[in-house]
């Protein structure tokens, strides 16, 4: 479902080259830290209802996570293929949310509307203006003592030399970048983190930065 005071402008957009990566790339599993984030943060009793958002869902994999746990979920992709991906996943499990297909700028989360809120690979192709104005709807659509977690590509991140990630753009932010779009909210219920990952003997590193927040 929507939560309450949500608004969602579903346009017909034509991200071709977003459905191509869906269909090839898109994880299968929902993402470690989202299941650590999510049972450290909420116990099994108040997880029925809690009301999630899933900011860029994919392939579903993190929808589905949550649902499979009782959250009340709605998701969104710029993706038709995510879309269609997402709502397939939910229904082969016999669960329910409500996936929508719209790009991340045109989602209005309302306000302290949301318990959870996750935002997992899809930052790092947003420009800076727009992910700032990203990161402020989702402290405003947060109730209080809600939660969110932000995952997005670091400076050094391996995938910089991938084509696929140079075709659609994608951007490996320095700390100074990271603390310019978060500037509005940092110090207060906002922790910025790194996860890295090394791969071929630390051959390859993926660097990816960590957003927490916790609203008083």
């Amino acid at each position: 479902m929507i939560p309450e005071g949500a608004t969602v402008k579903d346009q017909d957009f034509d991200y071709v080259k977003w459905d191509v990566w869906n269909a090839r790339n898109s994880p299968k599993f929902p993402h470690s830290k989202v299941i650590q984030f999510v049972f450290r943060n909420f116990s099994t009793p108040v997880r029925p209802g809690t009301t999630a958002f899933d900011l860029g869902c994919g392939s579903g994999s993190n929808t589905a996570f949550l649902c499979e746990n009782g959250f009340a979920t709605t998701a969104t992709d710029v993706s038709g293929v995510a879309v269609k991906r997402t709502r397939e996943a939910i229904q082969a499990r016999g669960l329910r949310a409500e996936v929508l297909k719209v790009p991340i700028d045109q989602v209005a989360l309302g306000k302290q509307s949301l318990d959870l809120v996750l935002c997992v690979g899809v930052l790092e192709f947003v420009p800076d203006p727009s992910a700032a104005e990203v990161i402020d709807r989702i402290v405003e659509g947060l109730k209080p003592e809600g939660k969110a977690l932000l995952i997005f590509a670091a400076e050094g991140d391996f995938r910089k030399s991938d084509p696929v990630a140079i075709d659609l753009a994608m951007q490996f932010r320095s700390r100074e970048q990271v603390d310019a779009i978060c500037e509005k909210h940092l110090g207060a219920f906002l922790w910025i983190d790194q996860y890295i990952t090394t791969y071929e003997g630390d051959a390859c590193r993926q660097i990816d930065w960590l957003i927490t927040m916790h609203k008083e």
